[in-house]
């Protein structure tokens, strides 16, 4: 609940990345679905959030192996199957920074984000 409160009430800027298979990834009913997918749509919404999607039909250049959080080019969380790196030296960073950068490049933003999350939010719908 932590992060909704930083993303609710703070003044920093959050520039997020998902890849558009995970707006279809089922990991509750429908309806909760929707639920969540709305929620982001209004998360996206907000000014200091910027939500790029990177479309399925996109060429990857960057291997999707696993989730990274970037925090002021000073650390660089890493999630995997049974650890949380936190990595801190430059040439880390960077990479991770690269890699950011690659895959930005391939994402949607703005209105073309937002059609892509209100169309599966329809999808559920219909699943």
């Amino acid at each position: 609940m932590d992060a909704q409160r930083v993303l609710e009430y703070g003044n920093r800027r959050f520039l997020l990345l998902l890849g558009q298979a995970a707006l279809y990834t089922r990991v509750t009913d429908h309806d909760s679905m929707r639920t969540q997918l709305a929620r982001v749509l209004e998360v996206m919404r907000r000014p200091h959030v910027h939500v790029g999607v990177v479309p399925w039909n996109a060429a990857y250049t960057v291997p999707r192996n696993n989730a990274f959080t970037i925090y002021d080019g000073r650390l660089v969380t890493v999630a995997t199957y049974t650890a949380e790196l936190n990595l801190t030296q430059g040439h880390e960073i960077g990479t991770y920074e690269k890699a950011f950068d690659r895959l930005l490049a391939l994402a949607v933003r703005g209105a073309a984000a937002e059609e892509l999350v209100e169309g599966a939010i329809v999808d559920q719908g219909e699943s």
